[in-house]
């Protein structure tokens, strides 16, 4: 059983009883709803905590597995969707990069700092693909 970190994007307000049940979940407000951050199990306690959301009368509008990789102190993962299938070319392109294809290609590249993720952008930018969505996690590691 691997477990699952998640990001889950709500609309509502998110009272204390549930969210002394999501015992784990860190959460932020965001305007107009919540942002729930953490860990399950697997994919049924998944299940059991988006259906207490809703049982709470919160609207799940995006839940995000966040794929744990391992990085080094410092480094990133540049998750980003453009527009078009363009996998072939991405993959040739971004030779480090995974990507997945539908009317949408998504590609996660590893990224040591902010200057490299900048690069990436750019370099879509100079392709003319259109950017739908971007997600940058940098892993802070803190220092001894």
């Amino acid at each position: 059983m691997v477990p699952l970190h998640v990001r889950i994007s709500l609309r509502g307000e998110l009272d204390d009883a549930v969210r002394e049940e999501l015992e784990g979940f860190v959460d932020r407000p965001l305007p107009g709803g919540q942002l729930l951050c953490g860990t399950v199990p697997d994919h049924a306690a998944l299940l059991g905590v988006l259906q207490r959301l809703h049982l709470a009368g919160l609207v799940v509008e995006d839940v995000e597995h966040l794929h744990h990789v391992e990085l080094e102190a410092g480094q990133a993962v540049a998750r980003i969707q453009v527009g078009g299938s363009v996998a072939d070319y991405l993959s040739e392109e971004f030779a480090t990069a995974v990507c997945t294809e539908s009317t949408r290609t998504t590609i996660e590249v590893r990224v040591p700092d902010q200057t490299a993720f900048f690069a990436v952008m750019s370099r879509l930018e100079a392709l003319a693909l259109q950017v739908l969505e971007v997600h940058c996690r940098l892993e802070v590691v803190p220092h001894h």
